[in-house]
């Protein structure tokens, strides 16, 4: 750590950024909930969407400043 601090000293921090992926299944519902327990268990059932691989992938950069670049995203959607 001690060499890469020294390293980064002969930088501004403007110009040093910090860049982080992040992925998010937004279609994919919940394996588990809740239910009364009255209800009937056998009434309920899975559906396609439980196993959704529609995937949303972002990317986030912002520098040692502060400064913020716009997200990039990608989605991927499987069928």
């Amino acid at each position: 750590m001690t060499a890469i601090r020294t390293e980064l000293e002969n930088y501004d921090a403007a110009h040093i950024f910090n860049v982080d992926e992040t992925g998010l299944y937004f279609r994919m519902l919940p394996r588990r909930t809740y239910i009364h327990r009255h209800t009937n268990k056998s009434s309920i059932h899975g559906t396609a969407q439980m196993s959704a691989k529609d995937r949303l992938t972002a990317i986030v950069c912002t520098n040692a400043v502060g400064d913020k670049l716009p997200i990039l995203s990608f989605s991927k959607v499987v069928y």
